[in-house]
C-alpha cells in the first residue's frame, strides 16, 4: 500500500467480511460437509471442500469492496484509494498468474 486510503479500504473491506459473517458462514458449511460420515457423500464432499478453499465467493467479495469503500469515504478517505489499491491487487494477480504458467511449462 502506498496510502492511508488504500489501507482505509482494505481495512474496510476486510471489516465487512467481519461484518457480514462471511468466515462463518464458510466454517459452518465446512464443518457440516465434513461431520458426513458416509463414505460415498465425503467422496462428493471433496469436490466443494475443493472449491470452497479457493476463498470468498465473488459476490461476497463484491459486497465486501463496497461496504468497506463506503465506510472508507464515510471517515472522510479519498475513494481514489479503493481504485489505485483494486488495480495494484489486479496487475499482482496478473503477474502471478503468468508466472505460475511458465513454472507449469518448464
Amino acid at each position: 500500500m502506498t496510502s492511508e486510503d488504500e489501507l482505509a479500504f482494505v481495512l474496510g473491506h476486510e471489516l465487512e467480511h467481519i461484518d457480514h459473517y462471511h468466515s462463518v458462514e464458510r466454517v459452518q458449511i465446512e464443518a457440516k460437509l465434513k461431520s458426513l460420515d458416509l463414505e460415498i457423500v465425503a467422496a462428493i464432499a471433496e469436490i466443494p471442500m475443493s472449491l470452497w478453499q479457493a476463498g470468498y465467493s465473488k459476490d461476497q467479495e463484491f459486497e465486501a469492496d463496497r461496504e468497506g469503500l463506503r465506510i472508507a469515504a464515510a471517515a472522510g478517505y479519498s475513494p481514489e484509494g479503493a481504485v489505485e489499491m483494486t488495480e495494484r491487487l489486479a496487475k499482482l494477480n496478473r503477474e502471478y498468474v503468468i508466472m505460475r504458467r511458465r513454472r507449469q511449462a518448464s
